[in-house]
């Protein structure tokens, strides 16, 4: 595919913005990135999108904005926690608590697939396992979240 292989391990920054791509699969030798823009294009495989960071371990900042994935909720949820250099998603920051959250996130999904079925305990040893690798700060707010969404809780009032 590349035939200039200098340029394939030099090049760290790269604007495509705006061209009408489709897919990312074309720039995963380019795994010095530090800087990519691939806003406004058609971007709309999310596996496709996670696979090509993935590749990119020094990745810092990512323009994916105005994309047909950038409307699908929560997109971001499944691309930091595959990039784990990656400091900006389209002009947002991500901070160190948000990355942590969102892999142990991912893990518990990943989890949950393989095993296809549910226990019926108030709180599975996934849960209870996921719970206890959050910050502390985390881990309050994310217990009471579950009790309240399974009625184990009365509402919180402000």
């Amino acid at each position: 595919m590349y035939k200039n292989f200098s340029l394939q391990k030099s090049l760290q920054e790269l604007n495509i913005s705006d061209n009408g791509i489709t897919t990312l699969k074309d720039l995963h030798p380019l795994y010095n990135l530090t800087f990519l823009d691939v806003s406004n294009n058609l971007l709309s495989n999310l596996v496709d999108i996670c696979d090509a960071v993935r590749n990119w371990r020094r990745l810092k900042t990512l323009q994916i904005d105005g994309n047909l994935i950038s409307k699908r909720k929560r997109y971001e949820y499944e691309i930091i926690p595959v990039a784990p250099n990656l400091v900006t998603l389209s002009n947002r920051q991500i901070n160190n608590a948000t990355r942590i959250f969102l892999q142990a996130l991912q893990k518990i999904r990943s989890n949950r697939q393989k095993k296809q079925k549910y226990t019926g305990t108030p709180f599975s040893s996934e849960t209870r396992s996921f719970v206890h690798q959050l910050p502390l700060e985390f881990q309050e707010i994310v217990s009471r979240s579950i009790m309240h969404k399974r009625k184990l809780l009365q509402p919180l009032h402000c």
